[in-house]
């Protein structure tokens, strides 16, 4: 941060206990970092002049605060402003250092679930891990996606042409870099293909949504579910023994709209659930 020039300094200082610096750049250049230590760079004081740093806003330790050239460490992420205060011939003087940190454990993107979008639907929110300040995250796309706010990282998306599309969110993370992930999303015609029969009576087939768990009530030896996707793949399978109750949980399975099936003695029933978080 450059100090603001003031002429006639004499007779500003009889009205005003402070003034900034006449020359530029008196506290040192401002600077980005990838850490929370750096090295200040202050002009050097002269014979009579003594110095002292603070605090305007932010955080930090100074391991000498009279020192111009002195180590900070503890700075927090973000922008942290800090002032170098001159006292010459009685009158204090100050200059103002930004120093902006990035946080190296910040550097990660992700971009979200593959997902599937079936016909007509064409649209959908993207689900990207928001970037930590004061890294940045922008959308870019591998095929033709219309992408409401680039900088949203759950930003309302269309795919007109179907297809698909390699959605990739880059996290800006200053000087400590950059990195990348990427969503495949496919859209399509969807077919499910699911042979709705009921099973033997007494089965019975619930979806705790609470829980993320399914119940199969009076299963016989031999039974099994299916969870099925959009696009008619099977995404988890699971067998069961006799019992009363057999409590299946999705653990793993991602958000979306499935269709789960029950078979039980070469008859099933099918379920329609929705999984939301």
């Amino acid at each position: 941060m450059k100090p603001l020039t003031i002429a006639f300094a004499n007779l500003i200082g009889l009205i005003c206990s402070t003034q900034s610096f006449a020359s530029e750049g008196a506290a040192g250049p401002d600077q980005s970092i990838c850490g929370t230590a750096a090295a200040l760079a202050a002009d050097p004081l002269a014979s009579g002049e003594s110095g002292s740093w603070s605090v305007v806003s932010g955080t930090a330790v100074f391991a000498d605060h009279t020192n111009p050239l002195t180590q900070v460490t503890g700075l927090a992420p973000g922008d942290n402003v800090l002032r170098w205060t001159i006292i010459s011939n009685g009158l204090p003087e100050v200059d103002e250092v930004v120093i902006t940190v990035y946080d190296p454990a910040a550097t990660v993107a992700l971009a979200g679930p593959d997902s599937v979008l079936c016909l007509p639907t064409d649209t959908m929110h993207l689900v990207a891990q928001p970037a930590s300040l004061p890294a940045i995250g922008s959308w870019s796309s591998v095929g033709i996606a219309l992408v409401d706010v680039f900088t949203d990282p759950h930003s309302f998306v269309e795919f007109p042409s179907g297809g698909t599309a390699q959605m990739i969110w880059t996290v800006f993370n200053g000087t400590c870099g950059q990195v990348s992930d990427t969503a495949v999303i496919t859209v399509e015609e969807c077919i499910i293909g699911v042979e709705e029969r009921p099973t033997r009576a007494g089965v019975m087939l619930v979806f705790d949504a609470a829980s993320r768990t399914l119940l199969l009530r009076n299963a016989p030896a031999g039974a099994r579910t299916e969870i099925i996707d959009q696009a008619g793949r099977i995404v988890m399978s699971h067998a069961v023994s006799a019992s009363v109750e057999a409590r299946i949980p999705l653990n793993g399975v991602q958000q979306g709209t499935y269709i789960v099936r029950a078979i039980a003695e070469g008859a099933s029933q099918v379920l329609r659930i929705v999984l939301d978080r």
